[in-house]
């Protein structure tokens, strides 16, 4: 029992001696990995692929009007009352049920393949900037970097996001809040 207590003292010790030498930055994740030149690209190719995807939505909406105009039809008929046309009815109304099921498998396919296809194409971008901050943390003697979002207090003097910025060679963090911010103006002057 005195062997545990004193490897939980020297354990803490060791914790509080390295927490006063520990030097921790910080940076926006999601504003850098906006900047990056792929995102743009990225963006584009994942609404391209979202909309090849819906066109089979399209198509099974398409159908499912169809199906359903004629059972109206044949419902609202001079037929109607018609054994053979309730039997119609009921075969639309099936093909109906079957529609809407394989509209919602195919939406849950959908979102699959595009979380999927997001996954792909950012994880080059994350790799990216992951080393990017792996090299400025070793170049600066950080020992530790979080992102913004997690810090709840922080010293301008600990924020490295324009150092990987710069390894990353892409618009500073400065430039990137004017960009956005300009963007927000300028839909908001237009109603958007």
């Amino acid at each position: 029992m005195k062997k545990i207590m004193l490897m939980t003292a020297l354990f803490l010790g060791f914790v509080a001696a390295n927490a006063q030498t520990a030097k921790i930055g910080y940076l926006n994740y999601a504003s850098v990995i906006l900047d990056l030149p792929d995102y743009k690209k990225a963006e584009d190719s994942l609404r391209k692929y979202s909309a090849e995807l819906e066109k089979g939505l399209i198509d099974i909406t398409k159908e499912y009007e169809e199906v359903r105009t004629k059972m109206q039809n044949r419902m609202s008929g001079p037929d109607a009352k018609s054994p053979n046309t309730q039997r119609m009815v009921e075969i639309d109304n099936q093909n109906l049920q079957k529609l809407e099921l394989a509209y919602q498998e195919m939406q849950k396919e959908i979102e699959g393949n595009l979380a999927q296809r997001q996954e792909d194409l950012m994880k080059p971008m994350r790799e990216k900037i992951d080393q990017a901050i792996e090299a400025v943390a070793k170049e600066k003697g950080f020992t530790m970097a979080l992102d913004a979002s997690v810090v709840l207090y922080k010293r301008d003097t600990d924020d490295i996001e324009n150092f990987v910025r710069a390894k990353l060679k892409v618009i500073t963090k400065e430039e990137s809040e004017k960009k956005r911010k300009d963007n927000t103006d300028l839909r908001q002057s237009f109603g958007q």
